[in-house]
C-alpha cells in the first residue's frame, strides 16, 4: 500500500495531537507537519 503524507492544520493544539494519533494509528497516514492555522501551513 502506498504511504500517504499529510500536513495537518488546526487552531487547537489538543485537537492537532488527537487527530494525529487517530490518523496515524487507524488510517496508516503519516503526519509530516502540523500547523496552527492555514496561513502557517503555507509557509
Amino acid at each position: 500500500m502506498e504511504q500517504l503524507y499529510v500536513l495537518f492544520a488546526d487552531d487547537s493544539a489538543f485537537m492537532r495531537i488527537a487527530y494525529k494519533r487517530v490518523l496515524e494509528s487507524h488510517l496508516g497516514l503519516r503526519i509530516v507537519a502540523m500547523a496552527g492555522n492555514g496561513e502557517e501551513a503555507t509557509k
